[in-house]
This record gives C-alpha cells, sequence and structure tokens, in this order.
C-alpha cells in the first residue's frame, strides 16, 4: 500500500485480510522522490511496479530473503507519470504520463533494466 507518499509499505496480512490491525508490516520501500502516483502488482511474477510524480517508474523484485529490492526503468518523460499497468503475463507494462504520452516498457535481457518505449 501507498499511503499517498513517496514510500509503499508492505504487509503481511497473516490470513486476516480484512483486520487490519492484525497486519504486521514487513518492508517499506524507499526510492522515490516525489509522491507516489501508481502501484500495480503481478500475481505470476510477483513484480511490483510503481511510478511517481518525480518521472521515475520502478520495478520491485523480491531477492532470496523476501526483500524487494528496484530495478531500473528507464523512461524519458519530461512531465509526472501518473498511471502503471502490468500486462496479462507480467512481461511488458505501459505506463501514462501527464504529457499525454503513454509508453510501453519491456524488459531487455542484456542490460538487465526496463526500456520504455
Amino acid at each position: 500500500m501507498c499511503p499517498g507518499t513517496k514510500e509503499i509499505a508492505i504487509f503481511a496480512t497473516n490470513g486476516k485480510e480484512k483486520e487490519i490491525s492484525k497486519w504486521t508490516l514487513v518492508q517499506v520501500l524507499k526510492f522515490h522522490y516525489a509522491q507516489i502516483s501508481a502501484l500495480s502488482w503481478h500475481p505470476e511474477t510477483d513484480l511490483l511496479l510503481s511510478c511517481s510524480a518525480d518521472r521515475a517508474a520502478i520495478v520491485w523484485k523480491a531477492n532470496e530473503d523476501g526483500k524487494r529490492e528496484p530495478r531500473m526503468v528507464i523512461v524519458k518523460e519530461k512531465k509526472s507519470n501518473l498511471d502503471a499497468q502490468w500486462n496479462r503475463y507480467g512481461d511488458k507494462f505501459v505506463i501514462g504520463s501527464s504529457s499525454g504520452f503513454v509508453y510501453q516498457c519491456t524488459y531487455n535481457e542484456q542490460q538487465k533494466f526496463w526500456v520504455a518505449e
């Protein structure tokens, strides 16, 4: 969840999805410099996508310990990113910006980062 700040809070629901008071905080993701405008999680790949008013997009991947680490996304945008969403398969995503452009992002296996076109 993102409480309208530049941080993302990851919680374990402990099987109590409807009882927020029983949730435990697992990790706080801090990498954006401005308010986060969108989060998108893909259930099959377990990748979390975030975009922000700081013009950045980040793909968060869990490491061996289950902690999420940022993966670079190259987006050449001059204005805020407003929305982001994974495709059905979890191998591409789109980013919508306040400039009116929509970017399709794919993973570059050789360079090990995501690229927006």
